[in-house]
């Protein structure tokens, strides 16, 4: 179990995922596109919370409110609309440092692994 969950590690790390069948047959292609760009290895490619938040997914696909599996996102967009900004950015920031410093602690330790094979330490 332990090596499973070293190899799952792994592909984290290198960015090497895919949307398997039939899992993923009912997820637009535009849903597919906003977590893809959300798990982007390189953080200067990555989607900041605010860009999600207005990714076309998000802010104006209404397909994914019919598919019961996904309808914490329609919350997510109910709740963009009710917040005011200024403390929607804040618990933005919040959350997506939280997440981060965890995601931080967890990995570190893995020894030196590079991302996208280009020979930098991540």
């Amino acid at each position: 179990a332990n090596e499973d969950q070293d190899e799952l590690f792994d592909l984290i790390m290198t960015g090497n995922y895919d949307f398997p069948s039939p899992y993923w047959d009912d997820v637009s292609s535009s849903a597919k596109n906003v977590i893809s760009t959300m798990l982007e290895v390189n953080p200067e490619l990555r989607l900041s919370a605010t860009q999600v938040l207005e990714h076309r997914w998000i802010a104006v696909d209404t397909s994914f409110v019919a598919d019961s599996r996904l309808n914490g996102s329609h919350g997510l967009n109910t709740f963009r609309r009710e917040s005011r900004p200024a403390h929607n950015s804040t618990g933005i920031k919040v959350m997506t440092t939280s997440a981060l410093d965890r995601a931080s602690r967890l990995f570190r330790g893995r020894g030196s692994q590079t991302a996208h094979g280009k020979g930098r330490d991540i």
